[in-house]
């Protein structure tokens, strides 16, 4: 008989972290402007370590604007080198333009929605 999976929805980091933990349960993620506290290099093994688990079994789609108060570009590119480094595969968008805050990023879907759909048109289901 078939597995049943749950759909389940965690937020940026969870999402990653989780998939890291759980590979064989995840499809993919969709990372929204995903970050942890404290912020910095003392957070950078967190991600090789969600890179480490998830591997190349989770493909994930990472959204980020340019203009987000709490994570600032050379901070998330640092994020996505550890991820990457430690094996995790994962498509880096940097996203422009996003009025406001841009960590509020999910709140304009006209500015994501276009990779979003490609990213999950592209999981095998």
């Amino acid at each position: 008989m078939p597995q049943t999976i749950e759909p389940r929805g965690f937020c940026g980091f969870l999402a990653m972290h989780y998939a890291g933990l759980k590979p064989e349960e995840v499809m993919g993620v969709v990372n929204f402007s995903g970050g942890w506290y404290p912020y910095g290099p003392v957070t950078t093994p967190y991600y090789a370590n969600a890179g480490r688990g998830a591997g190349d079994k989770v493909k994930q789609l990472w959204l980020y604007a340019d203009n987000d108060r709490l994570y600032k570009e050379e901070l998330i590119r640092e994020y996505y080198h550890a991820f990457a480094a430690a094996g995790g595969s994962a498509r880096f968008e940097l996203l422009h333009g996003v009025p406001g805050d841009g960590h509020l990023l999910r709140l304009f879907p006209e500015r994501w929605r276009a990779i979003a759909d490609e990213y999950l048109s592209s999981l095998d289901r």
